[in-house]
């Protein structure tokens, strides 16, 4: 083997474990954000103490995949602020994970929402502060039950929806996002489930 072979593969060898090392880094200090967050942030108790963060027994359920926010309006100087999105649907009421570091996060969770006796169901995104801090409602996009599973028993439905918000004068507005005239979005998936119980969260 040549030498310059061999300080070519070495390079590559070294490359790698750069780009390993550095994945696990960005990782850690997600997890560690995460912890952070949980434990300078929790759920109001006044709050929590109206919502199961269980799936109660039912015969039919809405399953609501939230993918992803997009064009998130950016409150601090970096975007390294942390968001996470929260159901509401009744007594019922789940968090995705926390995303730092980005204005169009990914979440990709599923939730089991149990039908009967609620017509609302409200998904909010919120931001938290990457050093510690109360968590801030950015927006939210209101759902009336009863008209989306009027589409929903015939087909899954999915799409962007536009986040709300209020603005100076306590009106609701479209809330616009970072990138000039457009909103921010959330990719939200809805399908019509039957027979299904799961406890997890």
């Amino acid at each position: 083997m040549s030498a310059e072979l061999e300080n070519k593969m070495l390079k590559d060898e070294l490359s790698e474990l750069e780009g390993a090392a550095k994945a696990e880094e960005r990782w850690i200090f997600q997890d560690i954000g995460d912890a952070l967050n949980n434990i300078i942030n929790p759920v109001e108790a006044d709050e929590m103490k109206n919502y199961k963060n269980i799936v109660p027994p039912a015969e039919e359920y809405l399953s609501v995949a939230v993918v992803e926010a997009r064009n998130v309006p950016a409150e601090d100087l970096v975007g390294a602020n942390a968001h996470f999105c929260r159901i509401k649907s009744g007594k019922v009421m789940f968090n995705t994970g926390h995303q730092q570091w980005t204005l169009n996060p990914q979440f990709d969770h599923v939730f089991l929402i149990p039908l009967g006796g609620n017509n609302d169901l409200v998904v909010e995104l919120y931001e938290t502060p990457l050093l510690g801090g109360a968590e801030k409602r950015v927006g939210w996009v209101e759902f009336n039950l009863v008209r989306l599973l009027q589409d929903v028993k015939k087909e899954p439905v999915s799409g962007l929806q536009s986040l709300r918000t209020k603005n100076a004068a306590g009106e609701t507005v479209v809330l616009q996002g970072t990138a000039p005239e457009k909103p921010c979005q959330l990719m939200l998936s809805f399908e019509f489930v039957r027979n299904v119980h799961d406890d997890r969260v």
